[in-house]
């Protein structure tokens, strides 16, 4: 059973998709499709049916507290940008009040790595 709170997580193409479910068969989330951060159906966050349960709301209080806080940015919803604001800032804001993204900070350490061995090696010759 999904729980208000819960973060679901989805596939879209290659890419892993977050959102958090808030009730009645409904996922907030933040997508190119729908102009940023909405709220859908699980069927249209979920088109191939296919989503997990990514981690469980801890308890009935942290959920309503989530859910006050998708109604708060609701009022002024966040556009989708894959690299400043994607589904995961979104979720996070969520949950803590801080858009952050660890897919892309991850990738953004992994272009920095590879670039900076390719300096050395280009200083190196």
């Amino acid at each position: 059973m999904i729980n208000p709170g819960d973060i679901l997580l989805t596939t879209k193409g290659i890419a892993p998709h977050e959102g958090i479910y808030v009730g009645s068969g409904r996922v907030f989330h933040n997508h190119p499709d729908n102009s940023g951060e909405a709220i859908v159906d699980l069927k249209d966050f979920a088109k191939s049916g296919d989503y997990s349960i990514k981690s469980r709301v801890s308890n009935p209080i942290v959920g309503q507290r989530i859910m006050a806080n998708i109604r708060t940015m609701l009022r002024c919803p966040g556009r989708y940008d894959v690299l400043r604001y994607n589904c995961q800032h979104s979720v996070n804001k969520a949950l803590s009040g801080v858009a952050h993204s660890p897919l892309i900070k991850g990738l953004s350490v992994a272009v920095l790595v590879v670039a900076a061995k390719q300096l050395i090696g280009k200083l190196r010759q």
